[in-house]
Protein backbone atom coordinates (compact mmCIF):
# COMPACT_ATOMS: atom_id res chain seq x y z
CA UNK A 1 0.00 0.00 0.00
CA UNK A 2 1.26 3.46 -0.77
CA UNK A 3 1.75 5.68 1.98
CA UNK A 4 -0.30 8.66 1.80
CA UNK A 5 0.75 12.33 3.41
CA UNK A 6 -1.55 14.26 5.42
CA UNK A 7 -1.51 17.83 2.66
CA UNK A 8 1.09 18.84 0.62
CA UNK A 9 4.50 17.31 0.94
CA UNK A 10 7.07 18.81 2.74
CA UNK A 11 8.78 22.57 1.57
CA UNK A 12 11.66 21.95 -0.82
CA UNK A 13 14.09 24.65 -0.95
CA UNK A 14 15.74 23.79 -4.26
CA UNK A 15 12.53 23.49 -5.82
CA UNK A 16 11.17 26.85 -4.68
CA UNK A 17 14.49 28.31 -5.86
CA UNK A 18 14.03 27.10 -9.51
CA UNK A 19 10.51 27.69 -9.45
CA UNK A 20 9.38 30.07 -7.58
CA UNK A 21 11.31 33.51 -8.69
CA UNK A 22 10.41 32.49 -12.73
CA UNK A 23 6.85 31.55 -12.20
CA UNK A 24 6.88 34.86 -10.58
CA UNK A 25 8.42 36.82 -13.25
CA UNK A 26 6.39 34.88 -16.04
CA UNK A 27 3.16 35.76 -14.22
CA UNK A 28 3.96 39.83 -13.46
CA UNK A 29 4.91 39.85 -17.38
CA UNK A 30 0.99 38.35 -18.34
CA UNK A 31 -0.40 40.73 -16.06
CA UNK A 32 0.89 43.45 -17.37
CA UNK A 33 0.04 42.98 -20.44
CA UNK A 34 -3.50 42.62 -19.18
CA UNK A 35 -6.44 45.33 -19.92
CA UNK A 36 -6.51 45.78 -15.93
CA UNK A 37 -3.16 46.80 -15.75
CA UNK A 38 -2.93 48.06 -19.61
CA UNK A 39 -6.40 50.21 -18.68
CA UNK A 40 -4.41 51.73 -15.82
CA UNK A 41 -6.81 51.13 -13.39
CA UNK A 42 -4.74 48.43 -11.45
CA UNK A 43 -1.42 48.13 -10.61
CA UNK A 44 1.10 45.21 -9.55
CA UNK A 45 2.23 45.55 -6.20
CA UNK A 46 5.55 43.84 -5.55
CA UNK A 47 5.56 40.18 -4.81
CA UNK A 48 5.34 38.74 -1.70
CA UNK A 49 8.09 36.43 -0.85
CA UNK A 50 6.30 34.63 2.50
CA UNK A 51 5.99 31.41 1.22
CA UNK A 52 1.95 31.20 1.81
CA UNK A 53 -0.60 32.06 -0.31
CA UNK A 54 -1.24 34.93 -2.27
CA UNK A 55 2.55 35.86 -4.43
CA UNK A 56 1.43 38.43 -6.68
CA UNK A 57 -1.29 41.23 -5.91
CA UNK A 58 -3.13 43.87 -8.16
CA UNK A 59 -4.68 46.85 -6.91
CA UNK A 60 -7.02 49.14 -8.44
CA UNK A 61 -6.33 52.44 -8.30
CA UNK A 62 -10.07 53.48 -8.37
CA UNK A 63 -11.17 52.18 -4.85
CA UNK A 64 -7.65 50.42 -3.64
CA UNK A 65 -9.65 46.87 -4.58
CA UNK A 66 -6.52 44.12 -3.88
CA UNK A 67 -7.00 40.83 -6.25
CA UNK A 68 -4.40 37.83 -5.39
CA UNK A 69 -3.29 35.32 -7.40
CA UNK A 70 -1.44 32.26 -6.05
CA UNK A 71 1.00 31.50 -8.69
CA UNK A 72 2.56 28.00 -10.22
CA UNK A 73 5.05 27.49 -12.48
CA UNK A 74 4.33 24.10 -14.05
CA UNK A 75 6.40 21.77 -15.89
CA UNK A 76 6.07 21.95 -19.80
CA UNK A 77 4.32 18.49 -20.97
CA UNK A 78 2.16 18.32 -17.62
CA UNK A 79 0.75 22.51 -17.99
CA UNK A 80 0.11 21.82 -21.64
CA UNK A 81 -1.84 18.66 -20.88
CA UNK A 82 -3.79 20.83 -18.23
CA UNK A 83 -4.21 23.15 -20.73
CA UNK A 84 -5.47 21.95 -23.29
CA UNK A 85 -7.59 19.99 -21.02
CA UNK A 86 -6.56 16.48 -21.35
CA UNK A 87 -7.23 16.10 -17.99
CA UNK A 88 -10.96 15.89 -16.67
CA UNK A 89 -9.59 17.96 -13.54
CA UNK A 90 -6.59 19.84 -12.85
CA UNK A 91 -4.74 19.06 -9.68
CA UNK A 92 -4.09 22.08 -7.65
CA UNK A 93 -2.07 21.91 -4.75
CA UNK A 94 -3.71 21.72 -0.96
CA UNK A 95 -2.11 25.76 -0.22
CA UNK A 96 -3.96 27.84 2.33
CA UNK A 97 -6.40 29.49 -0.20
CA UNK A 98 -8.02 30.64 2.87
CA UNK A 99 -5.73 33.53 2.71
CA UNK A 100 -7.15 35.25 -0.20
CA UNK A 101 -10.57 33.91 -1.24
CA UNK A 102 -11.68 36.02 -3.38
CA UNK A 103 -8.60 35.47 -5.35
CA UNK A 104 -7.17 33.56 -8.37
CA UNK A 105 -4.57 30.19 -8.69
CA UNK A 106 -2.63 31.08 -11.83
CA UNK A 107 -0.67 28.36 -13.44
CA UNK A 108 2.87 29.29 -15.83
CA UNK A 109 4.49 27.21 -18.18
CA UNK A 110 8.03 26.58 -16.58
CA UNK A 111 9.27 26.58 -20.16
CA UNK A 112 8.46 29.64 -21.18
CA UNK A 113 11.06 32.27 -22.11
CA UNK A 114 11.24 35.24 -19.97
CA UNK A 115 12.51 37.10 -22.85
CA UNK A 116 9.18 36.80 -24.67
CA UNK A 117 5.77 37.53 -23.38
CA UNK A 118 4.28 34.41 -22.45
CA UNK A 119 2.17 32.27 -25.03
CA UNK A 120 -0.14 31.10 -22.46
CA UNK A 121 -1.89 30.48 -18.99
CA UNK A 122 -4.86 29.17 -17.38
CA UNK A 123 -6.74 30.48 -13.73
CA UNK A 124 -8.95 28.92 -11.68
CA UNK A 125 -10.81 31.18 -9.30
CA UNK A 126 -10.30 29.83 -5.71
CA UNK A 127 -14.35 29.65 -5.21
CA UNK A 128 -14.01 26.91 -7.82
CA UNK A 129 -11.25 25.38 -6.26
CA UNK A 130 -13.39 25.84 -2.20
CA UNK A 131 -15.88 23.43 -4.50
CA UNK A 132 -14.01 20.87 -5.21
CA UNK A 133 -13.20 17.58 -4.41
CA UNK A 134 -9.90 16.52 -2.80
CA UNK A 135 -7.95 13.04 -3.51
CA UNK A 136 -4.64 11.74 -3.40
CA UNK A 137 -2.21 10.90 -5.98
CA UNK A 138 1.62 9.96 -6.47
CA UNK A 139 3.27 13.16 -8.58
CA UNK A 140 6.89 13.47 -9.53
CA UNK A 141 7.65 15.49 -6.21
CA UNK A 142 6.37 13.37 -3.98
CA UNK A 143 8.69 10.67 -3.41
CA UNK A 144 6.44 7.89 -4.07
CA UNK A 145 3.69 9.10 -1.43
CA UNK A 146 -0.14 9.75 -2.29
CA UNK A 147 -0.28 13.65 -1.95
CA UNK A 148 -3.57 15.53 -1.54
CA UNK A 149 -5.02 18.07 -4.41
CA UNK A 150 -8.20 19.66 -5.03
CA UNK A 151 -9.43 18.36 -8.33
CA UNK A 152 -10.98 21.38 -10.02
CA UNK A 153 -12.94 19.78 -13.39
CA UNK A 154 -11.25 21.16 -16.02
CA UNK A 155 -14.39 23.04 -17.15
CA UNK A 156 -13.95 25.44 -14.96
CA UNK A 157 -10.06 26.29 -15.66
CA UNK A 158 -9.92 29.56 -17.53
CA UNK A 159 -7.37 29.70 -20.45
CA UNK A 160 -6.10 32.24 -21.83
CA UNK A 161 -3.73 32.84 -25.14
CA UNK A 162 -1.39 35.63 -26.49
CA UNK A 163 -3.37 37.24 -28.98
CA UNK A 164 -0.29 39.02 -31.69
CA UNK A 165 -3.52 40.76 -33.39
CA UNK A 166 -5.04 42.48 -30.29
CA UNK A 167 -1.87 42.55 -28.27
CA UNK A 168 -3.73 41.04 -24.96
CA UNK A 169 -4.30 37.58 -23.94
CA UNK A 170 -7.86 36.45 -24.92
CA UNK A 171 -9.98 33.55 -23.35
CA UNK A 172 -10.37 30.44 -25.06
CA UNK A 173 -11.80 26.80 -25.05
CA UNK A 174 -9.36 24.01 -24.28
CA UNK A 175 -8.43 22.15 -27.24
CA UNK A 176 -10.39 19.06 -25.69
CA UNK A 177 -13.40 21.20 -25.46
CA UNK A 178 -13.45 23.22 -28.54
Amino acid sequence: MIEELVGRKSFDPKLYAEKDNKGKQLAIRILANSLLVKSGDYGILKPKEDKKCGDIRLKSRLDGTIINFEIEASGYERFLLNFDGKYSEVNVPMKNFDAIPDGYFMCVNSGDSLDFVPRSFYMIKVSDIFKSNTKSNVNKYSDGKKEKFYKVPSHLVLRYEWSEKYGTYKLIKSKHHR
